[in-house]
């Protein structure tokens, strides 16, 4: 599954209008790619999509703030943290007030997810 924001509003599989939040999911035997929102990819997958929204829109807000559970699950199985990175998120994650060091290196980290996000249909490095 990839994720991504649209400049303009799409249309879900469903028929749903407007939809700027899109998951793009892919059936591995036949390869065919499918844009769907929020609602079905949670419907169909059962991935909480949402979550990691909220959390992008956060960080998007604030570039200090920590994202949530959900989005560093998502964005690590993608391979765009390293070790290191992914257990830093995962420790920080409830903390409010952290070190001049701790904030810079949140920033730069959540300035990677943003730039990945940024990119229609991020699947993570290949």
């Amino acid at each position: 599954m990839d994720i991504s924001e649209a400049d303009e509003p799409g249309t879900c599989l469903c028929g749903h209008f407007p939809i700027i939040e899109i998951c793009t999911i892919a059936n591995r035997v036949t390869g065919a790619r499918a844009e769907v929102g929020n609602r079905c990819v949670k419907r169909f997958l059962g991935v909480r999509s949402d979550l990691i929204f909220t959390a992008i829109k956060r960080i998007r807000k604030d570039i200090t703030k920590s994202l949530n559970a959900d989005a560093i699950a998502f964005f690590n199985e993608r391979g765009l943290f390293t070790g290191w990175e992914y257990v830093f998120l995962q420790d920080t994650m409830g903390k409010r007030q952290l070190p001049p060091a701790q904030i810079a290196k949140r920033r730069a980290l959540n300035e990677k997810i943003l730039s990945a996000v940024g990119k229609r249909g991020f699947q993570g490095p290949d």
